[in-house]
């Protein structure tokens, strides 16, 4: 049986956004605990013209989403990816990772920083991430930076 997937690139001020924040909080604050305040940072902004917003749908189910934010020195950076706890293990985050990976070259954005999780850090690796730096707290988990460079023609 076939996947039914269904993708959409949201910019902040686009009203479909607060499904991406609908699916953020459910990982991120009611699953992994982190703080709802924040949770919603300046990427969220309405006046952030440089944020886009990535969702995944599953069945017509909203199940994943991710940033790709535009920050200092220049940099882009691929953040709150998440996907449903009762979704994980369908492959849909290679998927949502493959999409993302696809808009990176259509923008021409050479490198692609993020932040992972440690425990989820092989993931990225498996993707093409490479990491740098030291371990460090967001909060209360573990985290280590990673990049990925792509080759712009």
């Amino acid at each position: 049986m076939e996947r039914k997937i269904s993708t959409k690139w949201l910019p902040n001020q686009d009203g479909d956004k607060s499904i991406c924040l609908e699916v953020r909080k459910k990982v991120f604050v009611d699953e992994q605990k982190f703080n709802l305040d924040l949770e919603l940072d300046e990427d969220d902004s309405l006046e952030n013209l440089k944020t886009i917003n990535f969702l995944l749908y599953y069945e017509e189910v909203p199940v994943g989403t991710a940033r790709l934010c535009y920050r200092n020195q220049e940099k882009w950076y691929l953040t709150r990816f998440c996907v449903l706890k009762e979704y994980r293990g369908k492959k849909l985050g290679d998927t949502m990772l493959e999409i993302c990976f696809e808009k990176c070259k259509e923008m021409e954005i050479e490198i692609l920083y993020l932040s992972a999780q440690v425990y989820i850090m092989n993931f990225y690796k498996k993707h093409g991430f490479e990491e740098f730096g030291e371990i460090y707290y967001d909060e209360h988990v573990q985290h280590i930076n990673m990049s990925k460079k792509f080759t712009v023609y």
